[in-house]
């Protein structure tokens, strides 16, 4: 079976060498040009860590945002990040920070380790840990 191309075969080696010619010169082009890196915008709403807090049992760590002219009766939310996550990084990717400046609250964030869990999760599903005066939950709640 033959098969018949619409262009002759020079036109397409010809093609083909005028778009080796310009992808060396882009490439030529793009080495010359210096991008100057972004400066990384300081994050207005950064977490304070509280490193001594009381016994800490559980090994947690505690962070906190208290947003700037906070009355001493604001009140206080204890947030619980996900399995996978950090304090800082649920703090960015929910606004918690953002809503306690815009509504006037404290947050205390209680941050798991690996050696608890190695995913990170608050073991809040098991029957022990979520007793009354016993598990993660009554540790966090004697900060």
């Amino acid at each position: 079976m033959r098969m018949r191309l619409k262009l002759p075969i020079a036109l397409l080696l010809k093609a083909q060498r005028r778009w080796g010619r310009t992808l060396i010169k882009a490439t030529a082009t793009a080495h010359k040009i210096r991008v100057k890196p972004r400066r990384a915008r300081r994050r207005k709403d950064q977490l304070i860590e509280v490193p001594r807090f009381g016994s800490n049992p559980g090994n947690l760590r505690m962070l906190t945002y208290v947003p700037p002219h906070l009355p001493d009766s604001a009140p206080l939310v204890v947030v619980l990040h996900g399995c996978l996550q950090t304090a800082q990084a649920y703090d960015e990717g929910s606004g918690w920070s953002m809503l306690a400046r815009r509504h006037g609250f404290a947050l205390v964030y209680a941050e798991q380790s690996r050696a608890n869990n190695p995913n990170r999760c608050f073991n809040w599903f098991r029957p022990g840990d979520a007793r009354r005066d016993q598990g993660r939950r009554c540790r966090s709640a004697r900060w």
